[in-house]
């Protein structure tokens, strides 16, 4: 039977192309971020609001700004700002991480939480070294200045707006004053005792949910045990939240879904409303958790009045330029290929040799803050119709690209051979209307062959291969004599996976275009991975030992 590829099946294949690139891009929307204090953690990871996914795994990474305990991370302005506890300083950067300097030479000492109060950034302050207020809430405006201080009765860790004109701080053991949370007016002054102070002890974060309850991390045990636990509006304890108690627990927020997530020392927690339980869901040391929002980018003016003029295989583009604010060159495109990128004048450009066939070209705008949307498309045909065939090549157990390959095809009517090697794992043919055999060889791989591809009447055609490894030790990374025995059951699986083995250390499955999809990092012989946040399909299990990295295929059904 002939194998004719469809306008489907190059529109599934550019969707995918699409949302691999969206993944890649800055991210947009609302996120949960936090911060990592371990040495092997130190960066912002940004997470789904509504479930908890984690979207952005290394979105900022903090160890070039020397870091020491960081605490917190909050958008002010146009700024993130990151508190350390142990070097006394608040770290300013852009919202993509470039350093914009510190808060804290002197002054602060032992910080904790943020929030923005009243047109103010509130950060907690516990220590007295550096000239720094000790027990206090320092008040710093919004440019980075610090502008003030008062004292509070008690360790401060966090603070959120309430009843208008008033604020709650979470505040730990001090100075004979116990552990709770407690009211203040805008201007510093106590008002009373929110919550029944001791019931719960060492109180980091504090956040407030959908319905107007709040939540509380405790990190160790009063009346009521460590963990996270729920208050009404007027500070009456509700419950504590099931699968947290003894955790140790730091940070805590509601998701859209009505589950919580936590941290504490060992990682990031989903706790499960419903089912009372909770599962580790990203190990290492975090802090607490923060909803940040980042703003598409701007929409920036395209070239206008597009227009393409053909003189044999020569095709000559023309457009109008946008007002020239910011404005600093043009961007050429055919058929969704970069072609050159050329400057503000003329406003033209000649593309010679142009391959016979439909030809679809499109002029952007490159500003100093970006790149506008494509002008057109405009097309055009060049008569003595050729096609285009294009695709990866990767393989087929870890779904990494193959550069180092040959792709051939063979003309079933006239016997006529096409012959090209990919460039960045990225193979294109030329081929007139016919039937081809599509091969594909690489050195380690087995061949793979597509027969009777029938070419005609459709201007791309796109076709990846996946290639199988000729020994296992392509794809486990080791030889069968050194590698550790490790089980993966049940394969294919449903809503759970088990994976034993000795030293395992990382556990991730990514779904075909690459995307993450589950991370677990625990240290354990015997992990059961939770499938069921993950559609059924085909995806790659990667587990890491101390002495092997193992990837393999998985079926999820």
């Amino acid at each position: 039977m002939k194998n004719l590829f469809t306008t489907k099946t190059v529109w599934i294949a550019l969707i995918v192309f699409l949302i691999s690139n969206l993944m890649q891009a800055q991210p947009q929307g609302e996120f949960i971020a936090t911060v990592g204090s371990a040495d092997n953690v130190k960066k912002i990871i940004l997470l789904n609001t509504q479930d908890g996914t984690l979207m952005y795994d290394d979105y900022i990474i903090l160890t070039n700004f020397g870091p020491g305990t960081v605490k917190h991370v909050i958008r002010v302005q146009d700024e993130l700002w990151v508190s350390d506890q142990t070097k006394d300083k608040v770290y300013r950067m852009s919202l993509t991480g470039d350093s914009l300097g510190v808060i804290g030479e002197s002054g602060l000492d032992n910080l904790r939480g943020m929030n923005i109060i009243n047109g103010q950034v509130w950060l907690g302050n516990a220590g007295s070294n550096n000239g720094a207020p000790g027990y206090a809430v320092v008040q710093i405006g919004l440019n980075g200045t610090i502008m003030g201080n008062f004292q509070v009765n008690g360790s401060p860790w966090m603070f959120l707006p309430y009843a208008g004109n008033h604020a709650l701080v979470s505040l730990s053991d001090a100075e004979g004053n116990p552990s709770q949370i407690a009211e203040y007016d805008l201007n510093g002054n106590f008002v009373e005792s929110w919550n029944v102070p001791g019931e719960i002890k060492f109180i980091q974060q504090i956040s407030q949910t959908a319905n107007g309850n709040y939540l509380a991390a405790s990190f160790s045990t009063g009346v009521y045990p460590s963990g996270i636990h729920l208050y009404d509006s007027q500070g009456n304890y509700l419950q504590i939240i099931g699968g947290t108690s003894g955790g140790g627990a730091r940070g805590c927020i509601e998701l859209g879904n009505g589950n919580i997530l936590w941290t504490n020392g060992q990682g990031i927690h989903l706790a499960d409303v419903t089912a009372g339980t909770s599962t580790l869901i990203y190990d290492g040391s975090f802090q607490f958790l923060e909803k940040i929002t980042f703003e598409p980018a701007p929409v920036l003016d395209p070239p206008t009045n597009l227009m393409a003029q053909l003189d044999g295989n020569t095709v000559t583009l023309s457009w109008d330029a946008p007002p020239p604010t910011d404005l600093t060159g043009f961007k050429i495109y055919r058929d969704e290929e970069f072609l050159a990128e050329v400057a503000l004048a003329p406003t033209t450009y000649v593309d010679e040799a142009v391959p016979a066939g439909t030809h679809i070209y499109g002029v952007s705008a490159v500003y100093t803050n970006g790149e506008s949307p494509k002008a057109g498309p405009v097309m055009i045909t060049i008569e003595g119709a050729i096609y285009k065939i294009q695709g990866f090549v990767r393989d087929a157990y870890t779904n990494l690209s193959i550069s180092d390959a040959w792709v051939s095809t063979t003309n079933t009517d006239n016997g006529t051979i096409t012959a090209a090697t990919p460039f960045g794992a990225h193979y294109v043919l030329w081929l007139n209307t016919g039937t081809y055999n599509l091969t594909c060889t690489a050195q380690g791989y087995l061949s793979e062959t597509t027969e009777n591809l029938v070419i005609e009447g459709q201007l791309v055609y796109n076709h990846d291969f996946y290639l199988q490894p000729t020994t296992d030790e392509l794809a486990t990374g080791v030889s069968g004599k050194t590698a550790t025995t490790v089980q993966i059951y049940p394969n294919p699986a449903r809503d759970h996976l088990t994976v034993m083995g000795k030293d395992v250390k990382i556990v991730e499955i990514s779904n075909q275009e690459g995307c993450l999809m589950i991370q677990s990092r625990r240290s354990s012989d015997n992990q059961k991975i939770d499938l069921s946040t993950i559609p059924p399909g085909l995806y790659f299990i990667k587990i890491q030992t101390n002495t092997q990295t193992i990837i393999q295929k998985l079926i999820v059904k």
